[in-house]
């Protein structure tokens, strides 16, 4: 769908959802995602759109002044982040049947089996999404343990996703998603989601109690919201 503001064109996607309020959302690429409940009219979705369109278009801005991240650039760079830091990527042929990855306090080694001849870039970033995975579960876990004391909420699950538009998500139902690619970022980062999330297992919308729920466990939540904003881009491989 397409609205004229400012004699820009603002082209979103329109998602009708069961749901309250109305949510606009800017992905890394650029897209426009409005959340609106069932039956909310048109007229309503173009008020709020316009409403909001300053803070739109400064963030389609900003997104258009970013070098756009280049596919595979990890093996190209042989660097990659974890909680935060950047370490040095080291490939190793192995005659092993199955990809290897070791970490060590400053780099990544990783064996590669001889007999992957073809489309070893895919190989080698499904084992390192695996990996992550795997860490961002531990890590996760521990710290929804530490916070969910603090705060005497408890989910019923934590599930690691691998989400296009979100770094985590709270259900109705008492489960947490995170995305796993945040733990890219420096643990304070991973902090703020786990609170966030946490929070909204008592304020289940972004209301001012929400964010008071949040500022009482993490003073300085909007560094943390805003590094997200920033840098959540390159958080990728």
């Amino acid at each position: 769908m397409q609205l004229i503001i400012k004699d820009k064109k603002i082209t979103y996607t329109l998602q009708r959802k069961n749901r309250k309020t109305i949510s606009i959302k800017i992905t890394n690429k650029g897209e426009v995602i409005v959340s609106v409940p069932l039956h909310i009219s048109d007229e309503k979705i173009n008020e709020v759109i316009e409403k909001k369109s300053n803070w739109i278009l400064l963030k389609l801005e900003e997104l258009s002044l970013r070098e756009p991240l280049k596919e595979n650039t990890f093996l190209e760079e042989r660097k990659i982040k974890f909680l935060g830091k950047e370490y040095d990527l080291n490939l190793f042929d192995t005659f092993n049947s199955r990809i290897e990855i070791i970490f060590y306090s400053k780099n990544f080694k990783i064996y590669v089996p001889k007999s992957i001849k073809e489309n070893k870039e895919e190989y080698i970033k499904a084992a390192l999404v695996s990996w992550y995975r795997t860490r961002a579960e531990k890590i996760f876990t521990e710290k929804v343990k530490v916070y969910a004391e603090k705060l005497k909420v408890y989910p019923k699950r934590i599930v690691i996703k691998d989400q296009k538009t979100k770094w985590g998500s709270c259900s109705s139902k008492g489960n947490i998603n995170f995305n796993y690619r945040v733990i890219m970022a420096p643990e304070n980062i991973i902090d703020y989601l786990v609170v966030h999330e946490l929070c909204h297992l008592v304020h289940m919308n972004h209301s001012s109690d929400f964010w008071n729920l949040v500022k009482s466990i993490l003073p300085n939540y909007r560094e943390a919201e805003e590094w997200l904003k920033i840098n959540g881009i390159n958080l990728n491989i």
